[in-house]
Formats: structure tokens, C-alpha cells, sequence
């Protein structure tokens, strides 16, 4: 599978049913990932202003393909065993940095089915701890509880950090929609959905919290971190989307589609 062409800055989304198209614009997505390919590199397929291109294909190390989805306009997706599967973007740093910075402003709608409780799983992220360390992390945890973080990278406390609470993840039968949309300037700064719902909310960490406008420290990591112990999650992976912008309710709702999800091209 290649990666198709720029076609514009509007995307027309799938037909979830019989004249129910939508039209959006796409040009503040950064990445675009479906993991519906039967191997191999999972590619950045954006076409908007702002893709990130090749530097944000996924390296593979490992992975189970061509796994089925329950949700109606969806193809296939891709498991991570939670032992060693894998994947990360390349080895540009900076293009992160916009979820990270002193204008931190990301969206993030995926569909995953977590596979199994974990201890205390890396999701996805660009660091694996505080202190001098630059970028986003986001955690799986025994709970069922999902945790955001945002490390400023010069000392223990984080720009942001917010827990969802315990059993936010509901099972690990069956596959959930998730929106995170952060906004470093916004009040509360960030917002977390479930299934189209189901808000938590979260500001910034109490006392000097003011993010770094340096590189992140590592590529972008899936069911990973860059350290020993990985820590790698057990989850199924379809339909990934990260902007730079937070993306509107009627986006968000688009892209749910009640529950049957809807393909961005």
C-alpha cells in the first residue's frame, strides 16, 4: 500500500448510509493513520496543509494485521501483543513539538480495543518519564484508567496531567472511539470522550507548569516506550487522527457516526 495523493484541502468522508456523506476541512491534519494494510508500514495517508508526510509513517516491529472492527465504515486494524510489538515515526523530533509548546493546541480521535488490564502501559508518547525529558505521554494503567501527560523536560512537574479515573476504559471486548482535544491557552485545557461522550476534563498542573518550546525528546512511540522496561500495551489499533486544532463537536460527531466510525478518505 502507497500513500495516496495530495487531492486538496477538503476531504470527503465515507458514506456511513444512503446520502449520508460529510465534508470537512483537512487541512489542520497532521496525520492520518488506518492501519488497514495486511503488512508492512503503517503510512501517514493526510492529504491536508499541514501533513506531516513520510516523517510520520510508522515502523513496525511486529503487529498482527488485517484484524476485524466492529464498527460499520471502518476496514481492519492492527493488534500490539503487549509483549514486543511496536511502532514509532522516524526520527524528526520537532514535528511534535506542536502538541507540546508554549501554543500547544492537538487533536487526537482513534478507535482501540484494549486487549487486556495492564500494569502500567505506554499508549503512545514521545517520552517515557519527567525531569529532562520534553513531550507527550499517555498511559494505560491496572485501573482501566487512561492518563494524559505533557512533560515540560526541567524538573518533576508537568505542564499537564489528568487521569480519566478507574474503569474508563469499560472492557476488552469490544472497540471504543477516543478524542483527546488540548489547548495549552483553554479553560479547562484539555477534554477527553469516550464513545462520543462520557467528558472528563482537565487544566494544567499546579504551580510552574509553562511548557518548553524545545524538541520533544523521542519519535512519537506506539504500545511502547523508549526504555527498559518498554512497557508495551496490549491493544487493537484502526483509524488514527492527529490536528492541530481542536477539532468541533460536529467533526467529532462525523467521525463517531454513532458508533459505526467514518474513514476520513
Amino acid at each position: 500500500m502507497s500513500p495516496p495523493q495530495d487531492v486538496g484541502d477538503q476531504a470527503l468522508l465515507g458514506q456511513a448510509g444512503a446520502g449520508d456523506a460529510y465534508v470537512f476541512d483537512d487541512s489542520k491534519l497532521k496525520a492520518y493513520w488506518k492501519f488497514d494494510q495486511g503488512s508492512g508500514t503503517v503510512y501517514n495517508v493526510s492529504e491536508g496543509t499541514e501533513d506531516l508526510g513520510s516523517d510520520a509513517d510508522i515502523t513496525m516491529n511486529g503487529g498482527t494485521y488485517s484484524v476485524a472492527t466492529d464498527m460499520g465504515d471502518l476496514g481492519t486494524g492492527v493488534t500490539f501483543d503487549g509483549s514486543t510489538d511496536s511502532g514509532y515515526c522516524g526520527s524528526n523530533l520537532s514535528q511534535w513539538n506542536y502538541i507540546s509548546n508554549t501554543s500547544g493546541l492537538a487533536s487526537f480521535f482513534f478507535w482501540a480495543k484494549f486487549l487486556s488490564a495492564p500494569s502500567e502501559e505506554t499508549f503512545i508518547g514521545t517520552v517515557y518519564t519527567e525531569g529532562t525529558q520534553i513531550g507527550l505521554l499517555i498511559r494505560i494503567h491496572s485501573t482501566m484508567k487512561m492518563l494524559w501527560h505533557i512533560s515540560r523536560g526541567t524538573d518533576s512537574t508537568r505542564t499537564i496531567s489528568v487521569s480519566s479515573g478507574n474503569n474508563y476504559i469499560p472492557d476488552t471486548t469490544n472497540w471504543h472511539s477516543y478524542c483527546y482535544t488540548y489547548d495549552y491557552t483553554g479553560s479547562p485545557a484539555l477534554h477527553l470522550k469516550r464513545d462520543n461522550a462520557n467528558e472528563i476534563t482537565g487544566n494544567l498542573a499546579g504551580g510552574t507548569n509553562t511548557p518548553s518550546d524545545s524538541n520533544n525528546t523521542y519519535p512519537m512511540q506506539f504500545a511502547r516506550r523508549d526504555a527498559s522496561p518498554e512497557f508495551n500495551a496490549h491493544y487493537s489499533a484502526c483509524e488514527w487522527s492527529m490536528w492541530h486544532e481542536v477539532i468541533d463537536s460536529d467533526t467529532q460527531d462525523a467521525l463517531y457516526n454513532d458508533g459505526a466510525g467514518r474513514e476520513i478518505y
